[in-house]
């Protein structure tokens, strides 16, 4: 038996027959909503409730879609309802502007979704199924493996038109395990709470406050920049410990480059539009160039000592490692703005940061041997939450203390803007 009550934004909640038990929430975080199939059939959500700074840890709850809908109003009043109707029906076409809903950031269609498991880490996932795909094989009696093999043709061109087929069904396999994640995918947003509802057969709705946006990370892997699409991921502050409760990050798997701005400045107000960077110092060529070359080529002279003369073929490494070192000085690069800094790194694919730096916990400076004697330094920007941080790579040591001076000073002023308003409060 459970019941509860929300007062004020509080949350207390008794449970048990026998044993009865209590749970205060003072200060909720995040609410959660997640239906799976049996769900759907008693319309019925999953809440999970999170609390801020882990005070009171997550409280589960299963409620009917219309309670879902007053009891996720009264402790996120700024998320919309429209995804938990009192019907228990999923509104997806609301406007995308207008009273009564939010605006509408994103919205995926099934086509980009599936583009997105083609070209992102969902290959990664089918890899996996496949390695424990064939470690089954080694369960499957002998007799039958020797009966299979017996059947196959000869020669080696049926494993040719094997790999040609597989290709297909691996894409087909990762854009169906993307799209069973993101189906529907709808980021919105009121101005106060950003908003996602996605995945088919579990669907899962989320919310996070903007205030506690830290970072926002614009990732573009080498085989998305013909198609001009990278995805985004919103890192806040959070506590959650659930793998369900998207607390500490939010996802757009794929989205269109021209579209980045508009997303961020929705979720950083004043960082859009991305302005350009300032490339790395002529300096940092070189060290990014030594930190690859130098290890292939120790390979590489390993091998040829231990592996004369068939060990020679690891020369081919060091080519390539400096082509890839010549990519990552080119990928670099780093703006200021009168309240965000903006880092870019990467070779093949690229990451760009945006941060605002008056919500940073610590800015660190550190050089090693080889930054010393080129006059370079890297600028950490430390946010709350588990690994929100930033990095800005071999700036010249000036500009990195300077810049580490007026993070420090935003968040200083910040901080004492908080004291001051509590104080009032």
């Amino acid at each position: 038996m459970t019941a509860y009550e929300v007062a004020d934004g509080a949350l207390r909640v008794d449970s048990g027959l026998l044993t009865r038990r209590r749970r205060a929430v003072p200060r909720v975080q995040q609410v959660d909503l997640r239906r799976g199939l049996r769900h759907r059939l008693f319309g019925l959500w999953q809440v999970t409730v999170d609390a801020a700074g882990g005070s009171g840890g997550e409280v589960t709850l299963i409620l009917s879609n219309a309670e879902t809908a007053r009891f996720r109003a009264a402790l996120v009043p700024g998320a919309t309802t429209a995804p938990v109707d009192a019907d228990g029906d999923a509104d997806g076409d609301e406007p995308a502007t207008g009273s009564g809903t939010s605006p509408v950031l994103v919205r995926l269609r099934p086509g980009q979704l599936a583009v997105a498991g083609v070209t992102g880490a969902k290959q990664l996932v089918m890899l996996a199924v496949l390695g424990s795909g064939l470690q089954l094989l080694d369960d499957v009696p002998t007799g039958v493996r020797d009966a299979v093999a017996g059947r196959l043709p000869s020669g080696t061109w049926w494993l040719v038109v094997a790999a040609v087929l597989a290709l297909p069904a691996w894409c087909a396999l990762a854009a169906l395990a993307q799209l069973a994640t993101d189906l529907g995918f709808t980021l919105t947003s009121d101005g106060s709470v950003l908003q996602v509802r996605r995945g088919f057969p579990t669907e899962r709705v989320a919310s996070l406050a903007l205030d506690r946006v830290q970072a926002v990370r614009v990732s573009q892997a080498l085989v998305r920049r013909p198609l001009g699409m990278v995805a985004v991921q919103v890192a806040a502050a959070g506590s959650g410990r659930s793998a369900d409760a998207q607390v500490s990050r939010l996802t757009v798997p794929i989205l269109l480059i021209g579209d980045v701005d508009r997303l961020v400045e929705a979720v950083l107000p004043g960082a859009a539009p991305l302005p350009a960077l300032t490339a790395a110092p002529p300096a940092a060529r070189r060290r990014q160039v030594l930190r690859r070359v130098v290890p292939a080529a120790v390979v590489a002279g390993a091998a040829t000592v231990l592996l004369w003369p068939w060990g020679l073929v690891a020369v081919v490494l060091v080519p390539p490692a400096f082509i890839l070192g010549e990519l990552a000085f080119r990928g670099l690069g780093h703006a200021r703005t009168p309240t965000h800094l903006v880092a870019r790194r990467g070779a093949l694919g690229q990451r760009t940061v945006v941060v605002p730096v008056a919500r940073t916990q610590s800015a660190r400076v550190r050089q090693s041997l080889l930054q010393r004697r080129a006059g370079l330094a890297t600028l950490s920007l430390d946010a709350a939450g588990r690994g929100n941080q930033v990095l800005a790579t071999d700036l010249p040591v000036e500009e990195a203390l300077e810049l580490a001076a007026e993070a420090a000073t935003a968040a200083a002023a910040r901080g004492d803007e908080r004291v001051r308003r509590r104080r009032r409060g």
